[in-house]
C-alpha cells in the first residue's frame, strides 16, 4: 500500500488501467471502495451502542458502569475525532490529494481500533480506549469529507448524484450491521474471556478500515487531464485514442 500513483498497466488500445480495469468497471471499483468507507462510518456510529452497557465491557472499564456521564462521554468522543478529521481535510486536503487522504485517513483509523482493542483492565485502560475512540473518529471524519469529492470527481455527470446519494443510504446499514453484530453477541458467553466481545466487534472496523485503505491504494488519482478521462472513459476509446 503506498502513498504515490497508483499502479497502471496500458491495455492492448494504450488505454490505462488500474487492477486491470478502466472505464464502467473501474467506476464500479471506485463505487465499492467509497461506499466501503460510508458502511464504516455507519458501523462505527452503532457499534458502542451494544457494548457501552455491556457487562464485559463495564468490567474493562470500571467507569462506565452504570454512570451515563462517562457512557456518553466515551460514544461521543469519537465525533470530536470526526470534527478534528473534517477540519484537517479542510485545511490540507488540498495539498494531500483526495486518495492520498483516503489511504491516510484509513491507517489512522487503524491505528486507532489496535489501540482500543489493546486497552486492557488496569494501567489507564479508559484514557487509552477513549484516546484510540478519538483517533478513530480522526481517520473517518477524513474519509468521510474526502470520499463525496472524490466519487464525484471519478462519475459521470449522468450518475454522480445517484452514486452519491447511495453512499449516504448506506451509513444506514453499517449501523444495522453493528446492531445486529451487538444483538448477537449478547447472547454469548465471554466470561472466561471478558475482552473478547470488544475485540471482534472492534476488529471489523480494522478489516473495513483495512479494505478502505488499501483499496483507494490501487486507485487512480484524480486528474482533470485527457490521461484520466481517457482511464474512465475507456469504452468510447475509439473516439478518444487520440487525445
Amino acid at each position: 500500500m503506498g502513498f504515490g500513483n497508483a499502479p497502471s498497466r496500458d491495455n492492448a488500445q494504450g488505454i490505462p488501467t488500474f487492477l486491470g480495469l478502466s472505464g464502467k468497471p473501474l467506476s464500479l471499483l471506485i463505487s465499492i471502495v467509497a461506499t466501503n468507507g460510508f458502511l464504516l462510518f455507519g458501523y462505527d456510529q452503532g457499534v458502542m451502542s451494544g457494548i457501552i452497557s455491556a457487562p464485559e465491557f463495564n468490567n474493562a472499564f470500571p467507569q462506565t458502569r452504570g454512570d451515563s456521564t462517562w457512557q456518553g462521554f466515551v460514544t461521543a468522543i469519537y465525533e470530536i475525532g470526526c470534527l478534528a478529521g473534517a477540519i484537517i481535510q479542510l485545511l490540507f486536503g488540498d495539498n494531500l490529494g483526495r486518495r492520498r487522504a483516503i489511504i491516510i485517513g484509513g491507517v489512522i483509523m487503524i491505528l486507532g481500533v489496535i489501540i482500543q482493542i489493546t486497552a486492557m483492565p488496569g494501567n489507564g485502560a479508559m484514557a487509552q480506549f477513549i484516546i484510540g475512540r478519538t483517533i478513530t473518529g480522526i481517520g473517518n471524519g477524513m474519509n468521510t469529507s474526502t470520499i463525496p469529492t472524490y466519487q464525484a470527481e471519478c462519475s459521470r455527470t449522468t450518475n454522480r448524484g445517484l452514486l452519491i446519494c447511495i453512499e449516504g443510504s448506506v451509513i444506514a446499514f453499517g449501523t444495522l450491521i453493528a446492531y445486529w453484530i451487538d444483538f448477537g453477541a449478547s447472547y454469548g458467553n465471554f466470561q472466561p474471556f471478558p475482552s473478547t466481545i470488544r475485540i471482534l466487534l472492534l476488529t471489523s472496523q480494522l478489516l473495513q478500515a483495512h479494505l478502505t485503505s488499501h483499496g483507494a491504494s490501487q486507485l487512480p488519482s484524480k486528474s482533470c487531464s485527457a490521461h484520466f478521462y481517457l482511464v474512465l472513459c475507456s469504452s468510447c476509446q475509439s473516439h478518444l485514442v487520440g487525445l
